[in-house]
């Protein structure tokens, strides 16, 4: 799921196969309920919502019928949620169920007792006015004279029909929902049947495959255009449609074509789309974002860049990552949002190679999360809000990091075992940790531990030097730091870290260390004179770093307090600024990428105590991203260290 309603929108934040949006406001956060997954015994296992929608008065009327199913002996009640809309009465059969609601739970007591494996159906009679709020994009159903549409995520859904609103509750639907004559209808599953009386529509859509009841959604438009197209899959063929407003239709075969081809990659790289013999479509609907109601995506035609294949594989891989396998309670968003993230680079790296895959990772993701970090001091398993970058960019560099630790083969093994074990049931972030455990043979709790349940990031410093000892033997001595602060519970992170030494004979051998301290020395040896020392050099960490080769004795610190100020502010194509001296002083001001390798020299000499004016213009060849402004005094010393985002 995507939202870019109100907010700023940075269309060209990093290079690549797609201009990302920077996503999250204040305003739009929404804190999660409990994180605790309640027992009941009792278990819902079909909705069918007959409901009339009269467009005029904004209104409904109708009918939930809920199967519900007793897990235990001796079973009598059940719960169920509904907010606003008047009850006008429960049945079971042709028997009154008596009932209780206070605020949004209904309380209702059945007229016989259910034993372990019964079940009954109860329909709740109600009408009334949906009252919108309770979700990110508004939450509820939305009755407008252009277009009809329902917005759940998380906890919309009791606002247009009784449910159990939680997401490790799923059943089969069925929408059977009644419109005026002119507008076309869509919702979950397969549209089994169509009829027409007196001015109305009724459109009866199946879905046969368990769902949440957050991605329960219909939406009609009497502008609504339908396109399609197909996937075929072991002989047999999988519908792709969309239905767009009549305006945007031209619009909407370009930019969903590469469907087929994503679907292609998910079924090849994770297993088959999970709801064949239905569909998969888009729709067109004013939600702010995307979201990705099963078999039924939501989309505004909105700012997505030029190339909108990053959001719709995101939404479209939340069929495999949300819909089939849901996170089992909020708290767990991030095995929704994080892999659907993290699919986002997987599909861009089936289309345009590896390389374009760690690009996707390192400038879209890693990146856009770590300029973004200080504003979200929390960890990603139960998060203080639910849609930020820490459940969405940092949960994909969590599954981007694992891969490079257990491998290829078994990475792809762990999210395939895990996909097949829960498939169409809910999912903890422990029962994800048990199947990667179990998959590779490894514990893996100090990379989860860290990553997951704590806060922060590694900031690596290094020095570096070499020897030659001998012939065609040269010995590199590393001296490695983590200089990230550990306020806030910050950790000092355990990770294998590859060590990139470029030789004079043009080769990059990659050596594999183990970091598990604040400081560590490490001796690595190679046949060919080293020229440059590279951490991470294939960004497989999300980190920071900075290296720099045979310095003096007294390590270099970023950041120590001097008497010496930068203030920088980034505007379009160039760095301006103001370095403030209280005596004369030699300076020198360099720019660095976010491997450690020098682009720019700002300003080198001994200037005068005052101010002096930083005006520079970025270099046209370097990439957007993250970059540092390093200030050295006259011995080589870092004195200070800016990180900076460049947007030209």
């Amino acid at each position: 799921m995507f939202h870019i309603l109100g907010l700023i929108l940075l269309s060209t934040l990093f290079p690549g196969p797609q201009n990302r949006p920077m996503l999250y406001k204040d305003k739009l956060f929404v804190a999660p309920p409990p994180s605790v997954k309640v027992y009941r015994p009792y278990d819902i296992r079909h909705y069918k919502i007959n409901i009339t929608v009269d467009v005029p008065h904004d209104s409904i009327w109708g009918y939930t019928e809920v199967t519900v199913m007793a897990q235990e002996d001796n079973v009598n009640t059940f719960t169920l949620y509904l907010v606003g809309l008047t009850i006008d009465s429960i049945v079971n059969g042709d028997i009154s169920c008596s009932y209780t609601r206070l605020d949004s739970i209904l309380n209702i007591t059945l007229p016989s007792t259910l034993n372990q494996g019964d079940s009954t159906k109860v329909t709740i009679f109600y009408h009334g006015i949906p009252t919108i709020g309770g979700g990110v994009f508004g939450g509820g159903l939305h009755i407008t004279s252009d277009i009809v549409y329902v917005d759940d995520e998380p906890w919309g859904a009791k606002r247009w029909f009784p449910c159990l609103d939680a997401p490790d509750d799923k059943g089969t639907s069925e929408l059977i929902i009644t419109v005026p004559q002119d507008q076309e209808l869509v919702g979950n599953g397969v549209l089994v049947e169509t009829s027409s009386s007196n001015g109305w529509k009724t459109y009866h859509w199946v879905e046969s495959y368990p769902i949440a009841t957050y991605l329960i959604v219909f939406a009609s438009s009497p502008t609504y255009v339908r396109g399609d197209t197909f996937y075929m899959y072991q002989g047999d063929t999988l519908p792709i449609y969309f239905w767009a407003f009549q305006q945007d239709s031209a619009d909407a075969v370009i930019r969903f074509q590469h469907t087929p081809d994503m679907i292609d990659c998910f079924t090849n790289v994770y297993m088959p789309y999970p709801f064949l013999g239905e569909k998969y479509s888009h729709v067109e609907a004013p939600i702010g974002g995307a979201m990705e109601n099963q078999t039924n995506t939501f989309i505004v035609f909105g700012s997505w860049g030029d190339d909108w294949d990053w959001v719709v594989a995101h939404e479209l891989s939340h069929q495999w990552w949300g819909d089939m396998v849901t996170c089992g309670t909020w708290a767990d968003i991030w095995l929704n949002e994080g892999f659907a993230t993290y699919s986002e680079a997987i599909y861009y790296g089936w289309r345009d190679g590896e390389q374009a895959y760690h690009n996707y990772m390192k400038y879209n993701i890693m990146d856009y999360f770590l300029y973004e970090e200080d504003n979200f001091p929390f960890p990603i398993y139960d998060p203080d809000y639910l849609f930020t970058p820490v459940t969405y960019e940092k949960a994909a560099s969590v599954l981007h990091m694992l891969r490079h630790v257990v491998g290829d083969s078994t990475f792809f093994d762990i999210l395939r075992t895990y996909g097949t074990q829960f498939a169409y049931r809910s999912a903890e972030t422990q029962d994800f940790i048990d199947v990667a455990e179990s998959v590779s043979g490894e514990d893996l709790e100090w990379f989860f531990d860290e990553w997951l349940y704590q806060i922060g990031h590694p900031e690596y410093y290094y020095i570096w030097n070499s020897e030659d000892v001998g012939p065609d033997s040269f010995k590199v001595s590393l001296s490695l730091s983590q200089i990230q602060s550990h306020t806030g519970g910050v950790p000092t992170f355990t990770m294998p870290i590859d060590v990139g030494i470029v030789t004079a004979s043009g080769d990059t051998i990659v050596k594999t260390i183990w970091n598990q301290e604040d400081e560590e020395n490490y001796v690595l040896w190679v046949n060919s004179p080293p020229k440059s020392v590279i951490l991470d050099p294939h960004n497989w960490i999300l980190c920071e770093k900075e290296g720099h080769p045979k310095v003096a004795e007294e390590r270099r610190i970023i950041g120590t307090p001097v008497q010496i100020s930068i203030n920088t502010n980034l505007s379009t194509g160039y760095l301006e600024g103001i370095l403030t001296l209280n005596k004369s002083s030699r300076v020198n001001l360099s720019l660095f990428d976010i491997s450690g390798r020098k682009v720019g020299n700002i300003i080198a000499g001994t200037l005068p105590r005052g101010n002096h004016r930083i005006d520079y213009n970025w270099p046209k060849s370097l990439h957007k991203g993250l970059y540092f402004l390093v200030l050295r005094d006259g011995t080589g010393k870092v004195i200070k260290s800016v990180r900076l985002l460049h947007l030209p």
